[in-house]
């Protein structure tokens, strides 16, 4: 599997709050953005977290979307990551989806405008892995009170700080809705890469693995499938690509629900 293209998210926030020391204010813009989001949540047709599916149509999914986890889940976002990979499809440099049809997730470009706008993060053969994680959970009523690089997110520690969240090591079972951060090594300056979980088959024995499939930006594909291994008992491992490295798990406790 080649290696993924960076996301530049950091370079862009920094462009457009006006040069160094922007990430001290990404906090500040993210969680100012909340409150706006929340009211602007009923306009988009998505109920509050922990409640019904949001009412997007994904249309045509670029491959069959499994339905296999029973168990809790972060299930709007997960409509609204499926909702926002439904537009995405693969295209030139690198065959990677950084291209999408703006008329299949008009959500998304308008989240997009409001929060970023005019950022090349999110432009037409440019798509960041980032931009898609935002727009799943902003438009899942669920605004991230933390923005960074792919890697940022973990090597911050931001998400063990807050209420209502946790950091889940990459030993334990990942629940669909979970943001799954990427250590990308040295490639591309080790900025990493972030997906969101979408479906889970639990491992039945150590012979038998299970699998993971997410939605991702700026990958070979915009829903993905790989295998899920026990190692021991409690134990299981994500088989991802050659020079990467799943550092964990990224849950949003408190938009859990039973599916």
């Amino acid at each position: 599997m080649r290696p993924r293209k960076p996301s530049h998210l950091g370079t862009w926030l920094a462009l457009f709050l006006g040069g160094s020391g922007c990430l001290g204010f990404v906090l500040f813009l993210v969680v100012g953005l909340v409150a706006l989001l929340a009211a602007l949540t009923p306009a988009l047709g998505v109920s509050a977290p922990g409640g019904q599916s949001l009412l997007f149509d994904t249309g045509s999914l670029p491959v069959s979307v499994s339905h296999v986890w029973r168990g809790p889940a972060n299930q709007v976002v997960v409509d609204a990551a499926l909702y926002v990979a439904s537009g995405l499809y693969n295209g030139p440099p690198d065959g990677y989806d950084t291209w999408y049809d703006a008329t299949k997730i008009p959500a998304a470009i308008a989240y997009w405008q409001r929060t970023c706008p005019g950022c090349a993060a999110w432009a037409e053969g440019n798509l960041q892995c980032v931009m898609l994680v935002t727009a799943a959970y902003g438009l899942a009523g669920q605004p991230l009170p933390y923005v960074g690089n792919a890697i940022t997110f973990w090597t911050s520690g931001a998400y063990r700080r807050l209420a209502g969240w946790a950091m889940i090591p990459p030993t334990a079972l990942p629940y669909p809705g979970d943001m799954i951060v990427l250590d990308s090594g040295a490639n591309f300056g080790g900025v990493g890469h972030i997906v969101i979980v979408v479906d889970v088959a639990v491992p039945r024995d150590s012979g038998h693995p299970g699998s993971v499939q997410f939605a991702e930006a700026n990958g070979p594909g915009a829903i993905l499938d790989l295998p899920l291994r026990e190692e021991a008992a409690g134990q299981f491992a994500l088989d991802i690509w050659r020079g990467y490295t799943v550092m964990g798990y990224i849950r949003h406790l408190t938009a859990l629900v039973a599916v």
